[in-house]
């Protein structure tokens, strides 16, 4: 169409949590629109592997991060047009759960 721009959808990432243990469920959750197509899927990933994705609102995954350290998560929105945007990176710190001594 002449005289129409694309625009890309915006998307940003909440996290449920930024610091958590192993095995911690996590939830993670994007606030996606697309200003002239609708947003058709939002998926998630993990330091570049994809953890889930959400075709419709809310556009939320539940997921247990495998092992620990710092994960960098982003969301990418897709619209019905293809065109994509990913969010700016929220960080997640995982540790080891902790364990008590007792001494007897």
């Amino acid at each position: 169409m002449v005289g129409v721009a694309q625009t890309a959808p915006v998307v940003s990432l909440a996290l449920s949590a930024v610091t958590a243990q192993v095995g911690t469920l996590i939830t993670l959750t994007a606030n996606a629109s697309g200003p002239v197509s609708p947003i058709a899927k939002v998926e998630f990933f993990d330091n570049g592997s994809k953890v889930g994705a959400a075709l419709s609102q809310p556009y939320q995954v539940s997921y247990t991060p495998a092992g620990t350290g710092r994960h960098s998560l982003v969301a990418v929105a897709t619209d019905a047009a293809g065109t994509a945007t990913t969010s700016a990176p929220q960080t997640l710190d995982i540790s080891v759960l902790a364990v008590a001594s007792i001494i007897v």
